[in-house]
Parts: structure tokens; sequence; C-alpha cells
């Protein structure tokens, strides 16, 4: 809803959210739609015939047009035997979604006509298939829907020559090592893409984003999970993540994402030109393992961490959990004055829970190893049982839950999650990659 002062503005002006109408202020005339409130109840929002929205007080004239928005005839999407063919599915987010000018609703877009006719760089490229396989915030998204995209993707590659899968970007990093896992060898690119600005903003990357991973799916020769997104500021390229290194870094720039220890695989641009920085090998044999088991955890540690909160999970069932450890890999577990004496006890719950369940280490750190050997404090934690794993802490969460979900056998799922399977742990960090 709109302030009082802006609602009387409409009532006097005679018209409503939805209409087209001429505003003049300070003496000049504009034409545009007036758009529901989302935000300052204060501020008039109206989006202008070139696209942009603008904000206005009551400072104001408004007449309403007699003349309706040309209204575009329904677009005919044909498919084009002579081009490639990618499956597009929607999860939810901004990206590939379309503008109902009328109302200023965003709505997903459900069709290839949709798609096409919103971003018809995309229609010159390939033919589009599009399929919604959920409607759902990113940060709603769970392990189920993580094996419903994986279900999809194993069924259906074969008959594409890659799959974009469009979401919001909050939890792309945990999707991305999900699908990387359990789409291991995948022979077509199948690439998670993302917006960070809605698609009614100029400044969106909605469409720059989607249409490079097109690019890269039809003249890449890549096979595997990545993460499309842009490289800077500029809409110049957008970088091809791997799906197991990769971390949004920022909660709303939109070269947000960056590849975790590893260089990007690739860049690419609008145009289709393509710069590989890392290639990723390979394996030969595809076999889509689809499982997860949900009793897994992710713990930050922190000074003053209370070991009782480790303790819940051992009570409650859990097979699993993930330690974010300070540093190389440290926790607060030395008992060295008053302050300091319930910390061995944190010592004594990893020891204990070690025998019960997978407990492993990653570092809260965003960059470089994990290495317990370097301090007492580390060889103590070791000692107790606890493994350390590097990888990103959110890719260890995703590895552990796939692992557990293959194997009831603590030992085995032990063997499993502290195996090399797709390129999850870090050898060597590549020391380009820091900020990168």
């Amino acid at each position: 809803m709109y302030s009082e002062e802006i609602e009387d503005l409409l009532r006097k002006s005679k018209v409503k959210v939805g209409d087209f109408v001429a505003i003049e202020k300070n003496g000049n005339t504009m034409e545009g739609t007036i758009m529901p409130n989302t935000g300052d109840p204060g501020i008039l929002v109206v989006k202008l015939t070139s696209g942009y929205n603008m904000g206005l007080t009551s400072d104001i004239k408004i007449k309403k047009l007699d003349k309706e928005m040309k209204k575009k005839k329904p677009f005919k999407y044909e498919h084009d035997k002579s081009k490639k063919t990618i499956l597009i599915l929607h999860t939810g987010g901004t990206i590939a979604s379309k503008i109902h000018y009328e109302t200023g609703a965003v709505h997903p877009a459900l069709t290839p006509a949709d798609i096409v006719s919103s971003i018809p760089q995309l229609g010159d490229l390939v033919n589009v298939k599009a399929e919604v396989v959920s409607q759902i915030w990113s940060d709603d998204i769970k392990s189920d829907h993580w094996m419903l995209y994986a279900k999809k993707m194993a069924e259906e590659h074969s008959r594409y020559d890659g799959i974009i899968l469009t979401m919001g970007t909050d939890t792309i990093h945990y999707t991305s090592a999900a699908l990387a896992l359990m789409l291991h060898n995948i022979p077509k690119p199948v690439l998670v893409v993302g917006a960070q600005r809605s698609s009614d903003r100029g400044s969106s990357d909605a469409t720059m984003n989607l249409v490079c991973a097109a690019q890269f799916i039809i003249n890449g020769g890549f096979a595997g999970v990545g993460v499309c997104m842009h490289e800077n500021m500029n809409d110049d390229y957008c970088l091809i993540h791997p799906g197991l290194h990769v971390r949004k870094m920022h909660t709303s720039r939109r070269d947000s994402f960056r590849s975790i220890d590893k260089m990007p695989i690739a860049r690419v641009n609008m145009e289709g030109h393509i710069e590989y920085i890392e290639k990723i090998q390979q394996g030969k044999t595809f076999r889509p393992t689809i499982v997860f088991d949900n009793r897994v955890a992710l713990v930050k540690l922190y000074p003053g961490f209370d070991y009782k909160q480790l303790e819940y999970y051992e009570q409650n069932g859990y097979r699993g959990v993930i330690l974010e450890g300070t540093g190389l890999g440290q926790a607060p577990i030395n008992s060295v004055d008053e302050f300091t004496k319930d910390h061995k006890k944190l010592l004594d719950a990893m020891r204990r829970m070690s025998k019960k369940m997978i407990v492993a280490m990653t570092s809260q750190c965003i960059y470089g190893k994990v290495n317990m050997n370097v301090y007492s404090t580390g060889r103590l934690i070791l000692d107790a049982g606890v493994v350390p794993v590097s990888m990103t802490p959110e890719t260890a969460l995703v590895k552990l839950g796939w692992s557990l979900g293959q194997e009831k056998d603590l030992e085995r799922a032990k063997k499993l999650f502290l195996e090399d399977v797709a390129g999850e742990f870090v050898d060597r960090v590549d020391p380009r990659a820091f900020l990168n």
C-alpha cells in the first residue's frame, strides 16, 4: 500500500495501479505505468516506457492516457532443427522471469515462448525446452529438492545438449555441490544460474547470465556441473565456476560468486567468446547416485562455544557433523584458567561422538586448507577422532549427507566420505584463486 498522501493523489487524478499515464514534473513529461508499492510507501513507483522504474514524490501531476499500452501479439515459438537444444529447469528466483508491465508483478517464464520473448538473444542461439520443477525460495530448498533435480537431469540429459537450472542465489553453492556428486561424470553440461538483480531493474544480470550459460553449453565442449554468474560489475564476461568449489561472497553484488581455492573453469561472454582457465577432467562412467541422509549438521565454532550445543546432535540421532573450526582447524578445547574450565568437555564430546558418528573439521576461513598437525590443539582434536577435510564447509556438509545416504555402516560411509570422488577435495590451493 502507498501512503495516504500518494493514495489521495491517485484518487484525485482518477488513476490506479496498472494504468498507463503521463506524468508531469518540473516542466518535464514522461509516460509510464503505475506500479504497486514494494518499498517506501511515500514514493510512487512508475515503470517508464524505457523499462526503467522511477520513484516519484507527490509533487507531480498525473493524467491517465486514453490509449492503452500497445499489446504485443502473442509470440510464436518455433523449433529450429539447425540449432542445439537446452533444457531449462526452473526452481524459482528472479532469473528467467518476465515482468507483467500492467501490474509490475514478476512471473516465472513457464514456456519456451515466455523465455525467448523475454530474452530474444537466447532464441537466436538455441532451442529451448522449459519446465518448472519447483517454485521455491532458495533458502527453503532441501535435499529432497536436490534429489528431485538430479533425478530429472539423469533421466533427461540424453535428449538435450545441456541443462540450465535456474534458482535463487543464496544457496546455489549447496545445490551445485549436491548435483556434482549425485551426477558425477554426467556427459552433458549442467549449469546452475541465478540473478542478483531482478529483471525489472536496469542493472539486472539475469539476461547476461542466462545467455552466457547457453553460449558455454553449445560452444564450450564442457561436461559436468558448474555455476554461471557475472565475473565483475560490468556486463562483459561471466565466469563458469566448478560446482564443488564455489561460494556466494556478497549479499548483492552481481559478481558475488567466486571459485574457492580453485580457478574458475572458463570466462564466456554473450557473443560466445570462451577462454578456458582451468579444465576439469571428467571420468567416462556415468552412474547417478541420487541419495542423501538428512541426519547431518554444520556447526560453527566460536569463542565461548558451549559443548552442550554439540551434544545436541549426539542425543538426537544425527549420523554426522561438520565442524567449522577457526584457522587451520582449531576449537576451544583447552582448560587453562577458571574461565575455560569447561573447554575440556568439548574435547570429551568430540572423542565420544567420533565413535558413534562421523565428525569432520573444516575451516571457517573462506580460503585455505585445514591442517591440524601444526598446533597442539589440532593434534588433540585429531587424536579425539575428528577427521580433517579440505573442502568448503558447504561442500563438506553435502558430501557427508551423500556418503551416509549410500552406506548404513558407519566405517564404510566414513571411507566413502574421505574418498575424493568428484574432485571435491582441494589437494593443492591455487594461489591465483585468492580473492580472484
